[in-house]
């Protein structure tokens, strides 16, 4: 060999001229199959994780229009009984819807979930009545609607019926409590 060389007892190794190595360079079309089977094995793992932010999103959208409505009635049942809707325009809603509040709001927490929506309360009249002492008595429909404006959301409606009776303003202020004694 000539590459091998003894000298006292050690082997002394001399450079062996290398071989070209042959490349094999991958085809364009390999690599979009491979490219296509990871993109379908991973839809199914994204996928499901993205229908369930949706769908959190949207129950979170619903109890948020929930609470909203509750505080929009509170705030209309504050304004009946201070007298800001006068019993002319109670009576009045009886042929045509009166707006009460109209208000806009943002539903969410986080910026990923803030949607903004509007909310609108409608009077509605169903009927009048009057006792002996010529006090009017009105059963009243009171509908608030949140809209949203994304129309990945629906609008939300939710009715409360109220009864509200007219004070004889001679005997209480408006706005104050009155107790029988």
């Amino acid at each position: 060999m000539d590459c091998l060389r003894r000298k006292r007892g050690d082997f002394i190794l001399c450079p062996m001229k290398s071989k070209p190595i042959k490349k094999h360079h991958f085809l364009l079309l390999e690599l979009l199959i491979a490219f296509a089977l990871l993109t379908v094995s991973i839809t199914p793992l994204i996928k499901i994780p993205l229908r369930l932010l949706k769908e959190e999103l949207s129950s979170l959208y619903e109890i948020e229009s929930y609470f909203l409505s509750e505080r929009a009635l509170c705030r209309c049942k504050e304004k009946l009984y201070l007298g800001s809707v006068s019993w002319a325009s109670i009576e009045e809603s009886y042929t045509q819807p009166l707006l009460i509040e109209q208000t806009s709001v943002e539903i969410g927490y986080s910026n990923l979930a803030k949607n903004k929506a509007q909310i609108d309360c409608i009077l509605k009249t169903i009927s009048i009545k009057q006792n002996q002492q010529s006090q009017k008595f009105a059963y009243v429909e009171l509908c608030i609607f949140v809209i949203p404006h994304k129309k990945t959301y629906k609008k939300k409606k939710f009715i409360h019926k109220l009864f509200v009776c007219q004070e004889n303003s001679a005997e209480f202020p408006p706005g104050l409590p009155h107790t029988d004694s």
